[in-house]
């Protein structure tokens, strides 16, 4: 299944490759490795898109540095090439002096999740992540993926990839790509995001080719923001109140645990459906996360199917949440704290009914929230919005829906144009 939906757009692509290719320079000289980039033609004008090309080369390049020793070398070369059958094709090859790969284990390397007995030689360890995510990728762009490789040799990967010259775009010319791109519609403001009917995930990974592999499988129907550890999870959802959070378990400083317990303890955060993510799936584990208020576990490894059923489930409930029954006898589905911030929000508007210029970002200050934070809790827990009406609360028909079936207060005023 495709990872992402294609941007193409026509542009320089020997000039973005080698942009790509200059991004890990500094690395690759502070670690004693050549790394060099040749292109032929020079410049070759071609549709692509910038960020699938971006992991792409991220993930090979990464992984040749990885598995080189001091004094080793990378070498990345992109020509063009006449494939018989296929006409023009453009050709990558990465290739390095590393430690390399067995021939047994040459079969399994593009299969998600698959760890081979090497051992990086330096950086993250290993999650066999990103040689599946490339070949999902090439596959995406109609291309292929091949690997040559000796033990103690090294390693080639070639990458064929068609070329056309459909797109009536222009591509990005790569001036801002680096190892972390991020698109341009993750790093948007608050208030425009507001407006995108998008709903929004924050991913707390701290390994790179896990936290890009989720990314990829919420992409393009999510927004997604990410965090390299807890601390910093916690502060991206205390600020932009994301409509879930995916967490791994296993994090230094913060781990996934207290990550959890900060969230749910906090009245901003504490409605956001949390999923964890672990390689542990024995009883106490899951428990433990559980007592600290997840909501719902994830065992290593997994498929894209298996987290959009999980991030589909917690979908569900909040939609029982913004239409929980208003008969006195029918049970509540909100949690008790969920239901007692509720209340506080009625108190509000209850006792500024009298006042005509009560507006919204009034009421978030009396529930000791920002306009923004107050319209997306409000938002996952009743459906109703805030932030785009900024004419006085109209008292007189907050009234009439008040005196009928004593409808929530800050359901009818909301309604009636707050």
């Amino acid at each position: 299944m495709p990872v992402v939906c294609p941007q193409m757009g026509r542009g320089d692509v020997m000039n973005h490759l080698r942009i790509l290719v200059e991004a890990f320079h500094s690395y690759a000289v502070s670690q004693k490795i050549g790394l060099q980039f040749h292109a032929a033609p020079e410049h070759f004008e071609v549709d692509f898109d910038p960020e699938l090309l971006q992991r792409i080369v991220s993930n090979l390049v990464s992984n040749a540095l990885k598995f080189t020793e001091e004094y080793g070398n990378v070498l990345v070369n992109a020509k063009v090439v006449i494939a018989q059958g296929q006409g023009e094709q453009l050709l990558l090859e990465v290739s390095d002096t590393g430690s390399g790969i067995s021939q047994e284990q040459i079969p399994h390397i593009f299969d998600r999740f698959y760890q081979g007995d090497s051992t990086p030689l330096r950086g993250e360890e290993s999650s066999g992540i990103g040689l599946a995510l490339v070949k999902e990728i090439v596959s995406l762009l109609h291309g292929r993926i091949e690997v040559e490789s000796e033990v103690e040799r090294g390693s080639t990967f070639r990458v064929w990839l068609p070329v056309t010259r459909w797109a009536e775009t222009e591509a990005g010319n790569g001036s801002d790509s680096s190892i972390g791109f991020i698109p341009e519609s993750l790093v948007n403001g608050i208030e425009e995001r507001l407006e995108m009917s998008k709903p929004l995930a924050l991913v707390v990974e701290d390994n790179a080719d896990v936290l890009d592999y989720i990314r990829a499988c919420l992409l393009p129907e999510w927004e997604v923001l990410t965090a390299r550890n807890g601390t910093a999870g916690l502060s991206l959802a205390q600020e932009e109140l994301p409509d879930v959070i995916i967490s791994d378990v296993m994090m230094p400083g913060m781990d996934g645990f207290a990550l959890t317990e900060a969230l749910k303890s906090d009245l901003r955060t504490s409605h956001i459906p949390i999923l964890l993510l672990t390689a542990k799936s024995t009883r106490a584990d899951l428990l433990e996360g559980l007592s600290k208020g997840a909501d719902d576990y994830l065992v290593k490894p997994f498929d894209k199917a298996e987290l959009m059923f999980r991030l589909r489930n917690f979908h569900l409930q909040q939609l029982r949440w913004q239409n929980r029954p208003v008969e006195p006898e029918a049970p509540d589905p909100l949690p008790d704290s969920e239901r007692a911030f509720l209340q506080k929000v009625d108190a509000a508007i209850e006792a500024h009914l009298d006042e005509t210029n009560f507006k919204s970002e009034h009421l978030a200050r009396a529930v000791t929230l920002s306009r923004v934070q107050l319209h997306r809790k409000l938002t996952a827990l009743a459906g109703i919005s805030t932030g785009f009406v900024h004419s006085p609360l109209p008292i007189a028909k907050g009234e009439k829906f008040l005196n009928y079936d004593r409808f929530d207060s800050f359901r009818s005023s909301l309604e009636s144009g707050f």
